[in-house]
């Protein structure tokens, strides 16, 4: 990436952290399972993402036993799922999977120091990105270990939570990245000028029309 490019968005194209900060979204209603494609779209969608086992189902608390699911996969999918509801980490213990029971615990009681202690790298990387959405706190995506869910969990929390430029260029994910540099560009946050740094010749085009103003922005730089 060009130097004047980064200087651009250091200093031409985005408003302070606390400006950022305070331009958080407010919360949504509801609860989605996670068999949605990312990324989701809203934020109670985005915190509430369990996994992406296709195991998982959205099963109402308290209305089925889960000690009566045969399958473990789904049993330990529907205790972990009716804590979440409930908010109560006893119904954690019915979990026979460890990994998953720590991650629920965690979830439960908020405490990001059960994430550490759990073997699975996946559920301890969906473990931090629940920590990041409870807590609101983006530094616990920065615990992810997986790209993937990393840039879920980065995208998600600066579109959805908090604002913030500057992490957009964090985003391996190509597409994500694009869209998270249009929308804060939409903002305001990010100088239209750099519309440039969209890789989307498509979305790029889309950018330049849409926020360009030649009487106002002087691009002549790119």
């Amino acid at each position: 990436m060009p130097a004047v490019l980064l200087a651009c968005i250091l200093v031409l194209g985005c408003a302070t952290d606390e400006e950022a900060s305070s331009a958080g979204l407010s919360d949504s209603a509801g609860m989605k399972t996670s068999d949605s494609v990312y990324p989701t779209t809203t934020l109670g969608e985005a915190e509430n993402w369990v996994d992406e086992s296709e195991a998982f189902e959205d099963i109402p608390p308290l209305n089925v036993s889960c000690v009566g699911v045969e399958d473990s996969v789904k049993r330990d999918n529907c205790f972990h799922n009716l804590a979440l509801n409930v908010k109560n980490s006893s119904f954690c213990s019915g979990i026979g999977d460890l990994s998953i029971r720590l991650r629920c615990e965690a979830e439960v009681e908020l405490n990001p120091d059960k994430c550490a202690r759990i073997e699975s790298l996946d559920q301890m990387n969906w473990c931090y990105r629940s920590m990041a959405f409870k807590l609101n706190d983006i530094e616990y995506c920065g615990k992810i270990t997986s790209a993937k869910i990393q840039d879920d969990c980065i995208y998600n929390f600066v579109k959805y939570r908090k604002p913030n430029p500057y992490m957009c260029l964090d985003l391996r994910d190509l597409w994500m990245r694009d869209d998270c540099l249009m929308h804060h560009v939409d903002l305001g946050l990010v100088n239209p000028c750099l519309c440039v740094l969209i890789e989307d010749a498509a979305l790029e085009l889309k950018c330049n029309q849409t926020y360009i103003d030649p009487k106002i922005h002087d691009c002549t730089y790119r």
